[in-house]
């Protein structure tokens, strides 16, 4: 920059003293001065393709300008003074067949000097877009598409197959077609009838023989069906719509025989065609929906797939009118947003909500997302309308009050699930109309009064949950009815008392009984022992005084669990070593009693899946037998420091004393 700047100054200084001596002489009345210049070369031939810088050499004894006519090459400087070297470049390859001309004009006073410029032709080439490895593959139908030519000279192009036909100006189909430069070129496939598949290779040829070669693939003639709109759907009150029918050989249309509300104008055709098709009204009170099948051959067809919306029968109409009831008594706009129903949308597109695919209607509502109703309030009299409800849950959303009477006209519930909230009442007789109910959870309520005086015709019961309430009364003899209960959880209703009834036998089903924290005593009956599938027998904090039966004949027991019973006396059951389970677990837990006595022998045979042995807190006295202490899961898994060695004040287990012989 500086030596630019300094050349600028120097040249001006220059013409400066050249002008002042040159008006000095005309004071004088002498001569103009003269001026010197010459350049070298004259002539610059650059090569097409990756031409070298050349240079001009100017000698002059003054101030010059130089002037290039041409944008296709540039030079290193515009003027100068004095004796100069201008580096000439060349700006880009030069891909035309015709040599590019310029000239720069150097100029000094009224002299001036031509250099003329030349870059030569560019070789003749052909490149064509686009064109892949192994060329296109059409389908078997005829095709019209086009690809592109790059030359820079003229060219021909040729096709070596009749079917394949290159496009002209006036878009016919011909052999050969002569183009120049680059250019698209268009062609034509015609339809191949043949099972084989076949190549076609269209070569564009330069005049000095150099080729460019696009090769053309059309797959073997196979059965072809289309049809536009692959789907309709179409409202309940009927309608009226075409589809076009694309082929290349005949075709049939197949509907289903039950879709007998769906009609086509035409059986079958050929070719391209329409169809039109008529759907009756849709009255049978859910979705509907067919696939049309348009057939070109066994194995080639298309598919029209029909669906249908419905005419809202009264009954699906009420049962809507009963959900939005609900939502909006359990302030549903403030459930989490992705839970909220849309009521501007059909209630079968509701979270939560189960409907029959053939009727309709409601056969499920499933209200069980944590904390999913924000505020307490009570199930309004509109469930009554979900006649054909199957399942309500309403679990832990703080639904508050009675029960609805409306609830047990619900004839075909054969689920009711009401847990973790806060209703209260008494569960009237009028329950024993849902004869079809098979699951009761009432878990986590504030119930009261005798519920088993009120359920003795729920036959079909297999779950009956009542824990954690203030039910009353006792479980009765009735109980045999239930024949199919497979869990009995009556545990934390401290007002339930009397005895485990002896037709407790007859449920031979049953597979869990937890009577947990209640007033329930005496004996465990020996009729337990028919309930061979029994899984889990609870019984912790409750008034049991006796629980001596065969307990080894229960194939399947997991945990036996009676802690907390000051009325159980006597020595531990015997049977508990005998147990042989298909449980991966079992667990016995009976601390805190009053058994007497010493861990008997027979427990050391008990099961190695036996994970756990609690009978801490009792009167047990003595050392234990040797067989137990040495049992595998002794050391490892019962902890009996803790679990089993103590025991109440003045008791005590101890272990064996090692033998050192």
């Amino acid at each position: 920059m500086k030596m630019k700047s300094f050349m600028t100054a120097l040249m001006a200084l220059a013409i400066g003293l050249t002008l002042f001596s040159c008006n000095k002489e005309k004071e004088k009345g002498g001569a103009e001065p003269s001026v010197s210049l010459s350049v070298s070369p004259t002539e610059l031939v650059f090569d097409a393709v990756g031409a070298a810088d050349q240079t001009v050499n100017v000698t002059c004894d003054t101030y010059w300008k130089a002037y290039l006519d041409a944008d296709w090459l540039e030079v290193d400087m515009e003027d100068g003074y004095l004796n100069q070297t201008i580096t000439v470049s060349i700006l880009e390859d030069n891909l035309s067949a015709e040599p590019l001309e310029a000239t720069l004009t150097i100029v000094a006073g009224r002299l001036e000097k031509v250099v003329t410029i030349t870059q030569a032709a560019g070789a003749p080439y052909v490149t064509l877009e686009e064109t892949p490895e192994l060329g296109f593959k059409f389908e078997c139908e005829a095709d019209t598409t086009s690809f592109v030519v790059n030359s820079n000279v003229a060219w021909t192009a040729t096709s070596d197959a009749e079917w394949l036909n290159i496009l002209d100006d006036d878009n016919k189909g011909k052999a050969s077609y002569n183009g120049e430069g680059n250019m698209e070129v268009g062609y034509v496939l015609a339809p191949n009838t043949t099972d084989a598949e076949r190549t076609g290779v269209i070569t564009v040829t330069l005049s000095n023989g150099d080729n460019a070669f696009f090769a053309v693939v059309q797959k073997e003639y196979t059965d072809k069906v289309t049809v536009t709109p692959e789907e309709f759907s179409a409202p309940a009150a009927g309608s009226e719509f075409e589809v076009a029918v694309a082929s290349n050989t005949n075709w049939t249309v197949e509907i289903p025989a039950a879709a007998d509300w769906c009609e086509v104008d035409k059986a079958a055709g050929t070719g391209v065609d329409t169809l039109t098709f008529t759907l009756a009204a849709n009255e049978s009170g859910v979705l509907r929906t067919v696939k049309v099948k348009v057939k070109a051959s066994e194995t080639v067809s298309a598919t029209i797939t029909i669906s249908q919306g419905r005419i809202m029968p009264a009954a699906v109409k009420k049962d809507s009118l009963a959900l939005i009831a609900i939502y909006n008594a359990s302030e549903g706009a403030t459930w989490t947003e992705q839970s909220r129903w849309d009521l501007s949308k059909p209630f079968y597109e509701w979270k939560f909500v189960t409907t029959d695919p053939v009727t309709g209607r409601v056969t499920g509502l499933d209200l069980t997302e944590k904390n999913l109703v924000k505020t307490e309030w009570e199930l309004p009299s509109a469930i009554g309308d979900l006649t054909a409800l199957k399942v309500l849950k309403i679990n832990s959303q703080k639904l508050q009050g009675t029960i609805p009477p409306v609830v047990y006209t619900l004839s075909s519930l054969e689920q009711l699930h009401l847990t973790g909230n806060e209703l209260t009442g008494e569960i009237p007789s009028s329950i024993g109309n849902l004869t079809e109910l098979e699951q009761l959870y009432l878990t986590g309520n504030k119930f009261s009064g005798d519920i088993f005086s009120r359920i003795g015709n729920l036959t079909k019961l297999t779950h009956l949950y009542l824990t954690n309430n203030n039910f009353s009364g006792q479980i009765p003899s009735s109980i045999s009815n239930f024949t199919q209960l497979k869990n009995l959880y009556v545990d934390k209703n401290a007002n339930f008392g009397g005895t485990i009834p002896a037709a407790i036998g007859q449920l031979t089903e049953l597979a869990h009984i937890n009577i947990s924290q209640t007033g329930i005593g005496g004996a465990v009956p020996s009729e337990l022992t028919n309930c061979t599938k029994l899984v889990g027998f609870y019984a912790f904090s409750s008034a049991l005084t006796s629980i001596d039966i065969a307990w080894n004949t229960f194939t399947h027991l997991q945990i036996f669990m009676a802690y907390g019973c000051p009325g159980l006396t006597g020595t531990l059951p015997a049977c508990l070593g005998s147990v042989t389970t298909d449980a991966s677990s079992f667990s016995i837990q009976l601390y805190n009693c009053n058994f007497t006595g010493n861990v008997p022998d027979n427990w050391a045979n008990l099961t190695t899946k036996c994970t756990q042995v609690f009978i801490n807190g009792n009167k047990l006295s003595g050392e234990l037998p040797k067989g137990f202490y040495e049992h595998p899961n002794y050391a490892a898994k019962w902890r009996a420091a803790e679990r089993i060695l103590p025991q109440q004040e003045g008791f005590g287990l101890t272990e064996p004393v090692p033998n050192n012989d």
